[in-house]
């Protein structure tokens, strides 16, 4: 086994007892949790405002129907939903350890 492996085995293993990435709190996921909430009052906007309208209604000039656009938008909510509290959980890590630290396995810059 390669050195590479047995880091990257010691990194998963990390993974496994609850650790997460030293960079998980960074601002990086701060911007992309911000930008889901943004584009997830979009789409409740959108779905607002279409909300009496049949389901049948067509969608401009295509053959979509709103019952579709609404089970694709509702299904773009979740995702949406599912990856923000994933972000929220990678925030609050239950162990921390010094960015771009050797000795830390769940840090990617030394790989």
């Amino acid at each position: 086994m390669s050195i590479t492996n047995s880091l990257t085995i010691s990194h998963e293993v990390a993974h496994t007892l609850g650790l997460h990435h030293a960079w998980s709190s960074s601002d990086l996921y701060k911007d992309r949790k911000l930008a889901i909430e943004a584009k997830q009052k979009e789409i409740k906007q959108w779905l607002n405002k279409y909300k009496e309208y049949p389901d049948d209604t067509k969608i401009g000039s295509t053959t979509e129907t709103l019952s579709q656009r609404r089970k694709e938008y509702n299904n773009w909510l979740d995702n949406l939903e599912k990856e923000k509290n994933d972000k929220t959980e990678l925030s609050t890590p239950l162990y921390a350890f010094n960015k771009a630290s050797t000795e830390n396995i769940m840090d990617y810059i030394w790989i």
